[in-house]
């Protein structure tokens, strides 16, 4: 099946520029994991949108700052795309991948993120109204951030991640590894939770950072805490009849982080990127296997395993001294 068929009556008129009438003169700016992001071109429902649903994020630019990525929304005509019913359907979107683009397709909705040279996007939507526009502008967000964080040298992972308030634990798996069951358990034992669906892992001053992304799963998005916390490690999450924690090999815990990394780990033109990425990660952490149960009987493991990170290896030294 070729690109954007499932989707779209004609695929072969995706646009192939970021051009089109925009639905509005609405801008919004957001801040999140150390990226700023700025919408344009959005009506007045659209902006209500996406202001109710980021307000934590929300952020004011100053005339000297240049967003870190652009994206440009257009209005598309309902009969671009093709009618069909949702039920029994898991939604998924449909990418290809190239040199400089990435073209997306979806319901109600075509993208494309750019990178001539820096990473831009443009959206063309068929709807401003919610239902709807919610599930577009969410869609797109979210592949937007995993490639803004790439190009900072982070990660957005499908993952559990919970702190102490001093601490971050990350706990990735396959879908029903228990992700919003730990973090549910994580809630009641009175820790914090940044999200059971998504986490955005950074590097600042050589620290591997986790930090709250609005992208939630069951348990819903968290509200109000802003800060980053060292990770203290990462775990391969299984639900069991014992609480047990084991040291996870760095090839296989690297092997299973890149099923774990979406939209990015099927891109054939930026796997290596999310590999440099990922080798970082687990080099600078301890990865561990966490079996659990149904309690929060978890939690002491954790806290007693929490270490130091480890610094990355320092370039080698020419001789003379200079590295």
């Amino acid at each position: 099946m070729n690109f954007g068929s499932f989707f779209l009556n004609e695929p072969g008129r995706f646009p192939g520029e970021p051009v089109g009438v925009p639905w509005g003169e609405e801008v919004v700016d957001l801040v999140m994991s150390g990226s700023h992001f700025s919408f344009s071109g959005l009506s007045a429902p659209q902006a209500a949108y996406v202001r109710q649903r980021y307000g934590d994020f929300l952020d004011a630019p100053s005339s000297g700052d240049t967003p870190a990525v652009r994206t440009q929304l257009f209005r598309a005509a309902p009969e671009d795309f093709r009618p069909f019913t949702q039920r029994g359907w898991t939604y998924t979107l449909d990418r290809d991948y190239g040199p400089n683009r990435v073209r997306i397709a979806g319901l109600e909705l075509m993208a494309m993120l750019d990178w001539s040279p820096h990473l831009s996007a443009a959206l063309w939507s068929a709807t401003e109204i919610t239902p709807g526009f919610n599930l577009v502008f969410d869609n797109v967000f979210r592949m937007v951030s995993a490639y803004a964080l790439l190009a900072r040298g982070g990660v957005l992972l499908h993952s559990a991640g919970v702190s102490d308030g001093h601490w971050a634990w990350i706990g990735f798996g396959h879908s029903g590894a228990g992700k919003s069951t730990l973090s549910g358990l994580a809630l009641d034992a009175g820790q914090r939770v940044l999200s059971d669906d998504l986490n955005a892992l950074r590097r600042e001053d050589g620290l591997w950072l986790a930090q709250r992304v609005p992208f939630a799963g069951e348990l819903g998005p968290t509200h109000g805490d802003d800060r980053s916390y060292p990770v203290a490690g990462i775990c391969r999450l299984a639900k069991g009849p014992a609480h047990q924690l084991r040291p996870l090999a760095r090839p296989e815990a690297l092997a299973a982080l890149v099923g774990s990394a979406p939209y990015v780990n099927q891109d054939p033109y930026r796997v290596l990127d999310l590999m440099a990425s990922l080798e970082a990660l687990v080099r600078a952490l301890d990865c561990h296997d966490l079996t659990f149960r149904k309690d929060a009987g978890f939690w002491p493991l954790l806290a007693a395993a929490a270490l130091p990170q480890r610094p990355p290896p320092s370039p080698p030294t020419l001789p003379g001294g200079e590295p």
